[in-house]
Parts: C-alpha cells; sequence; structure tokens
C-alpha cells in the first residue's frame, strides 16, 4: 500500500486549496470529500476577491476542484468511517472499508448550519432568500426589511452586527424560549420580536411571507438563519485534539494541531468562517506539511 505524504479530509475550499499546493509542491495527497460542502449553499458572494459582481459558491467549488484535478489523483467521494495511526503512519479508514495511509493528516472538515426545521426553508436557502452568514452578505442587506430566526445569544449579536445595515429588523423565536441578554438587547434597540410559531414560509414576487399557527403573516425581504452549526469534528473524537468550548479545533501557526503532523484548516478551526480565510490557513499548512516532511526526508 502507498504511503502519502499527506491525506486530506474534506472537499471544500480548505482542502481543494491544500490539494492544489500540495500538488505543486510535488507532493502525494489523497483527498477524501464525503460532499454536501457548505460553500454549495452560497447564492452568490460579493466578498470573494476577484469577483466585483459576484459568483456563486458552486461555480468556485468547482473551478477549485477541476484546479486539483491537476496535480493530484482522483478525488475519493466517500466519507471517513475512521482513523488510527501507527508510530508515524496515519490509516484513514473510508465507509466503504478502503484503507489508505498518509505521513500527515490534514482536517478539513467544516461546519453545517442549523437551518430552522419551518416548511419553505430549504426554498429559501436556494433562492437566496435565506442568508446564513452576515459577515458574507449583509451588505447586501441595507435598508432591507429582514427576519432572524433564532433565539439565543448567538442570534441576537447577528441581529446587532446586522443593524448597522438596515434599522428593519425582527428577531423571529419561533416559539423558543429566548436566552437574550438583557444588555444585548439594549444594544438592539426597539427592534422587534415575534414569539409566535411559524408555520411555513412562502414566496410571492421575491418576497418572502411567514405565515403563523396565529393565522397571522409578516413580510421580509430576507430572512437569515442564526440557530448555530454543527462542527464536524467527531471523526477525531476520540483523540486528544485540543478544542475550544464550541468544538473549534485549536491550530499553531503552521495551523498543527497539539498533535504532531494533524493539521486543520477552514470552518472546523476556531476563527472567522469565510472563503478567503479557509484557502488561506489550507496554503500555511500546506507549506508547513511541505517543509516538515522535507526535515523528515531530506526531499
Amino acid at each position: 500500500m502507498p504511503v502519502y505524504d499527506c491525506i486530506i479530509i474534506g472537499g471544500g475550499p480548505a482542502g481543494l486549496t491544500a490539494a492544489i499546493y500540495l500538488g505543486r509542491l510535488r507532493r502525494t495527497y489523497q483527498l477524501f470529500d464525503a460532499g454536501a460542502a457548505r460553500i454549495d449553499l452560497i447564492p452568490i458572494s460579493y466578498n470573494f476577491p476577484g469577483y466585483p459582481f459576484g459568483i456563486s459558491g458552486k461555480a468556485i467549488h468547482k473551478a477549485m476542484q477541476k484546479q486539483a484535478r491537476l496535480y493530484g489523483p482522483p478525488i475519493l467521494k466517500k466519507e471517513v468511517k475512521c482513523i488510527r495511526r501507527e508510530k508515524d503512519i496515519f490509516t484513514v479508514v473510508g465507509c466503504d472499508g478502503m484503507e489508505v495511509q498518509g505521513k500527515t493528516l490534514l482536517l478539513a472538515t467544516g461546519i453545517k448550519d442549523y437551518l430552522p426545521a419551518i416548511h419553505g426553508s430549504i426554498l429559501l436557502v436556494q433562492k437566496g432568500l435565506m442568508r446564513l452568514c452576515p459577515v458574507c452578505d449583509g451588505y447586501e442587506a441595507i435598508n432591507k426589511k429582514i427576519g432572524i430566526v433564532g433565539y439565543t445569544t448567538h442570534a441576537l449579536k447577528e441581529a446587532i452586527f446586522l443593524a448597522r445595515y438596515t434599522h428593519k429588523i425582527t428577531m423571529l423565536t419561533n416559539s423558543m424560549e429566548s436566552k437574550f441578554a438583557k444588555s444585548a438587547l439594549e444594544k438592539l434597540g426597539d427592534k422587534r420580536i415575534i414569539t409566535q410559531p411559524i408555520k411555513q414560509f412562502t414566496i410571492v414576487n421575491e418576497q418572502i411571507i411567514a405565515h403563523f399557527y396565529d393565522q397571522t403573516i409578516e413580510k421580509f425581504d430576507l430572512v437569515y438563519a442564526a440557530l448555530g452549526v454543527d462542527i464536524n469534528n467527531r471523526l477525531m473524537k476520540k483523540w486528544s485534539i485540543l478544542k475550544d468550548r464550541d468544538g473549534y479545533y485549536y491550530v499553531d501557526k503552521n495551523q498543527m494541531t497539539n498533535i504532531k503532523n494533524v493539521y486543520a484548516a477552514g470552518d472546523v478551526v476556531k476563527g472567522l468562517c469565510q472563503i478567503s480565510v479557509a484557502t488561506g490557513q489550507a496554503a500555511i499548512a500546506a507549506i508547513a506539511i511541505h517543509h516538515a516532511l522535507q526535515k523528515q526526508t531530506k526531499r
């Protein structure tokens, strides 16, 4: 069985950037991609450098996949079942039992957004009417009427952030008991809070209609889902990798975790969840992996 210089787990922007860099550094690698990358949910991004008129997440993803294929083996479209380590070699086992070995490991497993369990939410995401990242597209919310689905301090913080773009904000707790801190509510000001449960979302003339169980409706230009994320760190559950209290990996300046030769990049790492950040972290990790291997093998 060949032993690759690096095994990359995750086929989003971080994993693909690492593959491109490692391939161009003439390092061998194998990339596992379980699919459902978060980037594919982005209808159009206006803050990704080089595209002043915007570009869809799927277009970015497709272009990066094409570029990565120029420098390495075909991407393994499968989930990873488990990872073992014997001495200095990692063995990654796919869901079908396939085993791949490597000298280093790069975790780019990302996160998954929690969407409201409300009929019509998926359609809103597909249409670009339900947003997931205020930092990414708050600018496009200027002077628009927006609803924020959430009931925790996290949701309130997103509302406060968006308040610099529009004063027409409504918090939608969807019958959940709010956990809004009083100090944060004071910062938000006189924004509305609707606690009634939402039955469904519909779209009429590109406007969102929230239908409540009490037969009332509210109209919005945009809706933000602020229910938090699921951090894909369970693969390394049995490993003693340092994480923050939310579950994001801690890494050093070279993107290496506290475990030797295990690196991490992208949304699974503590920090700002942005495409440009993920690609930058992956570039740093790939170069660090190259130099580490060079010291070990003189190649």
